[in-house]
């Protein structure tokens, strides 16, 4: 599986799983359109390193764009799709390290994510035990409430736009809050007025909700 390909690559460095991944192992249905990890930032270099000599691509262009545009430059049209795309989600450009499994791996199409930890606003755990993950091996998967603080976090900054901004809104109310129906005060714990600011608004807690 390209998942084990990805932990044994990183191993033994932590990571944590987020995006679908993440939102997959609580009960979601959903597809697993790319792989991505949280990696403590002192950490970042050596993960990346680690990809490199696994024979893992670095993809230095957009999340959005499955194959490189250096590929389709002779065609004008190809090129303004590709440059639109780069666009929209620049705003997960040029906070993350992308790359594609190995191309003999059988998985070459598969797009792995590193995001530093700083960036999500996540704490990589000390042990298995941690109450906030479910540990499998170096691998750490989120329980919901630290996962929807995370994107919650992301989103109240105001600096995420695009296909970014909108991925996260369907991950943090769609799927996390909607489809595992969450409680309306799910999130006033956290302590962060910006954060139930954005959280309130997009369900509409004072407004009536959202059907779900």
């Amino acid at each position: 599986m390209a998942l084990e390909l990805i932990k044994q690559a990183l191993h033994p460095l932590a990571a944590i799983a987020w995006g679908d991944l993440a939102i997959g192992r609580l009960g979601v249905p959903t597809v697993i359109c790319s792989y991505m990890f949280v990696i403590a930032d002192s950490e970042m270099n050596e993960a990346i390193q680690k990809f490199h000599d696994a024979g893992f691509i670095h993809k230095s262009w957009s999340f959005g764009s499955a194959v490189d545009p250096k590929t389709v430059s002779g065609n004008p049209v190809l090129r303004e799709m590709h440059d639109r795309t780069a666009t929209s989600w620049a705003s997960l450009d040029c906070h993350s390290t992308r790359f594609t499994l190995p191309p003999n791996s059988g998985f070459a199409d598969s797009q792995v994510v590193l995001f530093p930890n700083s960036y999500v606003d996540m704490t990589l755990p000390t042990s298995a035990s941690d109450p906030r993950f479910h540990a499998e091996d170096n691998l750490y998967y989120p329980e919901v409430y630290p996962l929807l603080e995370s994107i919650a976090k992301l989103q109240a900054k105001g600096q995420t736009t695009g296909e970014w901004e909108g991925l996260l809104n369907v991950w943090a109310i769609t799927y996390l809050y909607g489809h595992l129906h969450l409680a309306d005060n799910v999130l006033d714990s956290c302590g962060n007025a910006d954060i139930l600011r954005w959280f309130n608004t997009k369900i509409r807690r004072f407004e009536g909700g959202l059907e779900r």
